[in-house]
């Protein structure tokens, strides 16, 4: 067996979200930033500090219950750092991948980010130096 044999991967390699996660696998966008903090990455994108959530069923609640305060004019954004990375979680948001928010956000840095909704998958979006480098979907 060859090592591209041994390392082939296949779409179930990928279902652990929907598995792990159900309550978030329909509507999310995940995106890590290169170097910037967390508090940063939400000042970069013009956001306000929530308090703080813990675990994938308080993050979506929360998302939900903003939404619904705010009359669906705010999203709630979870981050956490990875590395050098700063992780930004957004149960049914999508600013990780909107070109107004992203393009400038992502100044000076790497910004990878994958969004999915129930009608919608962009599998990935990179920006970096305020250049969309690639879209699919």
């Amino acid at each position: 067996m060859s090592s591209a044999q041994r390392n082939a991967s296949t779409a179930a390699d990928y279902m652990w979200i929907s598995e792990r996660f159900p309550d978030l696998a329909e509507a999310y966008c995940f995106t890590l930033v290169h170097k910037p903090s967390p508090s940063d990455v939400l000042a970069r994108l013009g956001g306000q500090p929530e308090p703080s959530q813990t675990g994938v069923a308080a993050i979506v609640n929360a998302a939900f219950d903003l939404l619904d305060r705010s009359d669906n004019t705010r999203q709630f954004v979870a981050m956490t750092t990875v590395g050098d990375w700063t992780l930004s979680i957004e149960p049914v948001g999508y600013l990780g991948v909107t070109a107004e928010k992203a393009l400038p956000a992502s100044s000076g840095t790497r910004w990878v980010s994958h969004f999915v909704n129930i009608s919608l998958r962009m599998p990935l979006t990179s920006a970096g130096l305020q250049l969309l480098r690639t879209a699919y979907g």
